[in-house]
């Protein structure tokens, strides 16, 4: 590559990579906090203000791994605690996936990996979940940096690209309990390699010194992710719990996905089996080399070096799951009911979404990714080469896995829509070498014109992007906004910080917050600095006497006639909508009844209304709660009000 290609590169590389920092960093704090974004922060800001125990009391891997945590804090030990740092972590991974795409440059090329880059930064899957206080944008970044990995070493077998994998996967699985996902699905793909390969060795005879060349590193990384996954993997016996007539798996809170008593010993069992194999993987060359096996020898790990990435991994694992040696019980997390809780919760079916939701979610945001991911994958499964075949197999065995999965979230489409991205890049490459081969004399037309015609197709999700990102964001006309603070709560939280200030009574202003439906959240994090907050059932625990009113009140609608008559100090309450989300109409749609679809959709008017326009022809549904302020305090508060456009067809 000449100095001007590469200087030319590099600016446009920088101008992308400054679109990405402004999309992430603009505006960041505008959209309420979520439900799960505000117990996350919230937890951090306990760690931010040194209250560790606190944490690691609450802590479970119901809000999965303690990566964010203290992640978090840190940001927030950096830049202060504030709705628009506790978004920033975050923000800072969605940049970092933008700058990540260099990593393909080798494979792409300059101009596809430009293409790549741009793509990524103006999704409207990741730019939304890299601007929301959840892992998913993290187990993208780590994914990306494992497969990369995974293929260098494939192809030159350097032992840095072992050291950075194991690192990766140890922030990978104190981030989220998809590690489990991903690692099993690179460990399936790894085993069918090699019975392909034993397979030939026996039955066709292929010469087994090319074959064997062409295989070791595919044993090694076997080899490499069976010693760090076999013993955190124990709690996979849950699967078989009733067979056993044992419970490994506990349903109750809190012991979710933990062992009872009578089956504790048998845990341990396992568990400690699983470690004696990962230990006697480690060993294996040593052994080996003692019995004088050197076929099997080649292929296995040096001990030193293998010792080495298990130490990586499981020091990461244990420090953090420990929170730095100070809970013991991050052990039994870490080795056991981080994946035991989430089998157990796969027939709670959270979210109760049908097979085909990522199918539905992709078509309406990622429509181009997920098409030409699809048939990328397809051809590559068949016709492509080794690396091709990979990203082919783990675009199509990560979309039917997650499918599969009980639990299904918008925000998932994170980890579903990766590799489609990947592949698609891998797959015009492909395309483009196929012509260049067939039509060589009209190639820089055809050429241009496919490029232009990828850029086109992608930017054609930019307006619905700043609509979901920016002008509406959290609105639950919109498929990825999943049962979502209403921006109602931002203005609540302004107006009681303004009366807080002119009052004079600053931090010491009562607050009483009714917990009915879960209503505590988001406020813990919003009047986390409040000294005189409390938290009462409302529903259980009505008001019996005008002096137990505080200041602010926000009390549940239902709960209003039973409390309302104790309140006679504050102004009349004032309704607000504290969470809304969408009416999920395609929850009723039956294969068995695909017939009906025309006359449902109004011969497909209504699909095609929602995919350019996102209006709905039923109500969102909504929860209310009122506000209560207390007259000498100042005026009530004046809220927006908030209306949807409704499809336009009959």
């Amino acid at each position: 590559m000449n100095n001007n290609n590469r200087i030319s590169f590099g600016l446009l590389f920088c101008c992308i990579l400054l679109l990405s920092i402004t999309l992430h960093l603009y505006d960041l704090d505008k959209q309420a906090l979520h439900h799960d974004e505000s117990m996350h922060v919230f937890y951090s800001w306990f760690i931010f203000k040194g209250d560790l125990s606190t944490f690691n009391n609450i802590h479970s891997p119901m809000m999965h791994g303690p990566f964010q945590f203290f992640f978090n804090s840190f940001i927030f030990m950096l830049f202060g605690d504030s709705d628009y740092t506790a978004r920033l972590l975050p923000a800072i991974f969605g940049v970092l996936l933008t700058l990540l795409t260099l990593l393909f440059r080798k494979e792409l090329g300059n101009t596809l990996t430009l293409f790549f880059a741009f793509a990524v930064t103006i999704s409207p899957t990741f730019l939304y979940f890299s601007r929301f206080a959840r892992n998913d944008i993290y187990v993208a970044v780590w994914s990306l940096i494992i497969v990369v990995c995974f293929l260098r070493y494939q192809r030159t077998g350097k032992y840095k690209y072992l050291l950075i994998s194991s690192a990766t996967l140890g922030l990978f699985f104190i981030t989220k309990e998809s590690a489990y996902i991903f690692s099993s699905i690179l460990l399936l793909y790894l085993f069918i390699n090699i019975i392909i390969y034993l397979f030939n060795r026996i039955f066709y005879r292929v010469n087994e010194k090319n074959i064997f060349r062409y295989t070791k590193h595919t044993f090694q990384y076997f080899i490499f992710l069976l010693i760090l996954t076999l013993p955190i993997g124990g709690a996979g016996f849950i699967l078989f719990q009733n067979q056993l007539n044992l419970t490994l798996g506990s349903s109750v809170w809190p012991d979710i996905g933990l062992p009872d008593s009578a089956s504790s010993s048998t845990a341990l069992f396992i568990t400690y089996s699983l470690c004696a194999i990962s230990v006697t993987l480690i060993s294996m060359k040593k052994i080996f080399n003692y019995f004088n096996i050197s076929n099997i020898e080649k292929v296995s790990l040096p001990f030193l070096k293998a010792l080495i990435i298990a130490f990586i991994f499981f020091l990461i694992l244990i420090l953090f799951h420990t929170s730095f040696f100070t809970k013991s019980e991050g052990l039994e997390i870490a080795f056991w009911q981080s994946l035991g809780y989430w089998i157990t919760q796969h027939d709670v079916a959270r979210g109760d979404q049908p097979w085909f939701y990522y199918a539905m979610l992709s078509l309406t945001y990622e429509y181009t990714a997920f098409i030409l991911g699809t048939l990328s994958a397809i051809v590559f499964l068949f016709k492509g080469n080794r690396y091709q075949r990979f990203l082919g197999y783990w675009t199509i065995a990560s979309f039917i896995f997650y499918s599969y999965a009980g639990e299904k979230m918008p925000w998932l489409l994170v980890e579903v829509i990766l590799p489609f991205y990947i592949v698609t890049f891998f797959g015009i490459k492909s395309f483009l070498h196929f012509i260049e081969k067939k039509i060589a004399d009209n190639f820089n037309y055809i050429y241009c014109f496919t490029l232009f015609l990828v850029l086109l197709i992608f930017s054609s999700s930019i307006i619905s992007t700043i609509r979901l990102v920016y002008i509406t964001p959290g609105f639950a006309n919109q498929l990825l906004v999943y049962v979502q603070t209403s921006p109602h709560i931002v203005e609540i939280s302004n107006y009681i910080s303004n009366i807080a200030k002119h009052s004079g009574r600053n931090q010491q202003l009562s607050i009483q917050i009714d917990t009915t439906d879960g209503f505590s959240w988001p406020w813990a994090w919003y009047f986390r600095n409040y000294e005189s907050v409390s938290y009462k059932d409302f529903r259980n625990n009505p008001l019996t006497n005008p002096t137990q009113a505080s200041d602010i009140i926000l009390l549940a609608e239902p709960n209003k006639l039973t409390n309302n008559y104790f309140i006679n100090e504050h102004h009349d309450p004032q309704l607000y909508i504290h969470r809304w989300w969408n009416p999920e109409v395609y929850k009723d749609f039956n294969l068995s009844h695909i017939d009906l679809l025309p006359e449902i959709t109004d011969n497909g008017c209504k699909i095609v209304d929602y995919f350019i326009n996102r209006r709905l022809d039923t109500n969102i549904g909504v929860i209310y709660a009122n506000i209560y302020v207390r007259e000498n305090l100042g005026e009530t508060i004046s809220l927006t009000n908030f209306e949807y456009q409704n499809s336009s067809c009959h």
